[in-house]
């Protein structure tokens, strides 16, 4: 808020040095997720990224805890733009955008350090674990706040958890049934293979 155009500076420079979450694409776990819930084997997808990849690979039923970096709102009316006109509209006039319909900054729709996460996201987070008969962790230390909970939560309602990471978590010796360690973007979509067998 003291300085909302050195944010979008910054934001600029990671973007011209390769960083741009705009341009990011899903990989094949993310489709494999999709693929999941076509066949009624996932019901919502909880995510901590704000990346909206899950969104590029077509899933439906997306709950953004941390929000979409894909969006910009408006600090005051609360209005969404898409983040790429607001980034045009700052490398055209160097100055923070501004919402067009009542003049105020807009930031992105991300929950900063210091924000709190959105409370109906959260209640439909906590929804979802707790009337689960699975849950699904994917690409996770399983150890930031509070998505963390949400395995804990499915657990203690009777859920079980399948765990599938690069290494080791609080999770894969404490409350995993089953843990399948290595590359999501390669076990998933073997998964997804294997599950249309059955």
């Amino acid at each position: 808020m003291s300085d909302p155009e050195k944010y979008w500076i910054k934001r600029m420079e990671r973007k011209k040095a390769g960083f741009d979450i705009l341009d990011a694409k899903p990989n094949p776990a993310h489709f494999a997720i999709t693929e999941m819930q076509k066949l009624d084997l996932i019901r919502e997808i909880i995510t901590q990224n704000t990346d909206g990849l899950h969104q590029k690979a077509n899933s439906s039923r997306v709950i953004e805890l941390h929000g979409s970096a894909i969006h910009c709102v408006c600090i005051e009316c609360g209005k969404r733009y898409p983040a790429r006109e607001a980034e045009e509209t700052f490398a055209k006039t160097s100055m923070a955008p501004k919402c067009p319909k009542c003049n105020k900054i807009l930031k992105p729709d991300v929950v900063f350090f210091g924000e709190k996460l959105d409370s109906l996201n959260l209640e439909l987070a906590t929804q979802s674990v707790t009337n689960c008969k699975s849950i699904l962790v994917v690409g996770t230390t399983a150890s930031v706040y509070p998505a963390s909970i949400f395995p804990r939560i499915a657990k203690r309602a009777g859920a079980q958890l399948l765990e599938v990471n690069e290494g080791p978590t609080e999770l894969t010796d404490n409350l995993a049934d089953l843990t399948l360690l290595g590359n999501c973007a390669e076990i998933l979509p073997n998964l997804v293979s294997c599950l249309k067998e059955v």
